[in-house]
This record gives C-alpha cells, sequence and structure tokens, in this order.
C-alpha cells in the first residue's frame, strides 16, 4: 500500500510493519498527518519478516524502517526518523518569542498562565 505517492512526491522512507503495532501505528499518523510521503508495507507473515531479515511477524525490531539513501533502522522513535531525515535541528538560541495561530481555547490558556506568571 502506498501513501498517496506519485512523481512529484518520492517517499522518502518505506515502513515495515504490522497494523496492530503501536510503534508501527505512531510513524504512519505522524507521516500522514504531516503530509510526508512514505511507502507502508505490511508484513503479513514469518517468511515476509525473515525477507527484511527478522526472525518472526513478533520480532520487536518491528516496525522497520527504510531510508531512501538504503540505511535502515529498527524499532525507530519519531524523533530518530526525524533525525535521520534530517529535520531535526538544535535551536541555536537560548531563547525564542512564541506565536500561536488557531490554538484555540488551549492557546488562551497558555497566553493567560504567561501573563500571569509574568513569563
Amino acid at each position: 500500500m502506498k501513501n498517496d505517492l506519485d512523481a512529484n512526491h518520492p517517499a522518502k522512507l518505506k515502513v515495515f510493519g504490522t497494523t496492530r503495532g503501536a510503534r508501527a501505528y505512531a510513524i504512519r499518523d505522524f507521516h500522514t498527518r504531516g503530509d510526508v510521503p512514505f511507502e507502508w508495507v505490511e508484513v503479513t507473515d514469518d517468511e515476509q519478516a525473515r525477507g527484511i531479515g527478522l526472525e518472526n511477524m513478533a520480532d520487536p525490531r518491528l516496525p522497520v524502517c527504510v531510508f531512501a539513501d538504503g540505511s535502515r533502522v529498527d524499532s525507530p522513535t519519531i524523533r530518530q526518523i526525524v533525525e535521520k531525515l534530517g529535520w531535526y535541528l538544535n535551536p541555536s538560541r537560548a531563547e525564542y518569542d512564541l506565536a500561536i495561530y488557531g490554538a484555540g481555547p488551549a492557546g488562551a490558556k497558555l497566553v493567560e498562565d504567561k501573563d500571569l506568571h509574568g513569563s
């Protein structure tokens, strides 16, 4: 299954996993919400798992992410994926201004708390 891939937006990674896996779901959800092209490959049997270097479908290394450069990360966190894609940068300043757009009641509460505490 492909996640709306086309020639203009090639997949940045291929995710192998099972639909019942919480970590696989989190990875798919993160990329879908961010509109990031990826290819989802559901691992449906032990033979397919062995084909990607795992012991079986219950292998704790699932999900497996294979990146466009051919590198692979087993059972990655979202942060590991973001770092591998080069999207995470350490802040270059100690402080930043904050703008909240469309945050609704949560944003209003944050501004209210900031005013009360003088932060």
